[in-house]
């Protein structure tokens, strides 16, 4: 601004302004498509951290392990797919399926309530540790951006420019 002729500068001023307005809406739009893009995969991965408590509590309930090998991939398939969904009130394909294989495991009417029962709470977990992680990368990339930001601070002039002659 110290560059700028006198009767320039509120012109100036309103054209920085609004390109920090502009930057600051950019910069929050790429996080926000940067943190949606990871977060399916973060909860996916979310859930096979947390499989062999799920297969543990599915071989309690007397699933048989091809059967586990299943749900634990339909319900990782459900997260992820529920994670990144247009419209949350819709149910994806591969939650019906898993809401399906689940119904075909069950045996007795005590599994009828175990077997949901430790889904939700495979999923409940697997949804905090995935939108954890994400958060954190992307906390990650925005130091980064500041850090960047800092050391191109570096490459701005460090004394306004000399006046010019009047007669331009």
């Amino acid at each position: 601004m110290a560059s700028v002729e006198q009767h320039e500068t509120g012109s100036a001023s309103g054209t920085m302004t609004a390109v920090q307005q502009l930057g600051g809406a950019f910069g929050v739009a790429i996080l926000g498509t940067v943190f949606f893009g990871l977060l399916g995969g973060g909860i996916a991965t979310a859930v096979d951290h947390h499989s062999d408590g799920l297969r543990r509590q599915l071989t309690a309930a007397h699933v048989a392990p091809a059967a586990q090998d299943r749900v634990v991939a339909d319900l990782r398939t459900c997260a992820s797919d529920r994670a990144v969904a247009k419209d949350p009130a819709t149910t994806p394909a591969s939650c019906a399926a898993l809401e399906k294989d689940t119904r075909s495991v069950i045996t007795s009417p005590q599994d009828g309530a175990r077997i949901p029962a430790a889904l939700q709470s495979t999923a409940t977990s697997a949804f905090k540790g995935g939108f954890g992680s994400v958060m954190k990368t992307v906390l990650w990339i925005v130091d980064g951006m500041l850090v960047l930001t800092f050391l191109l601070a570096f490459l701005l002039p460090r004394q306004a420019r000399p006046e010019e002659s009047a007669g331009h």
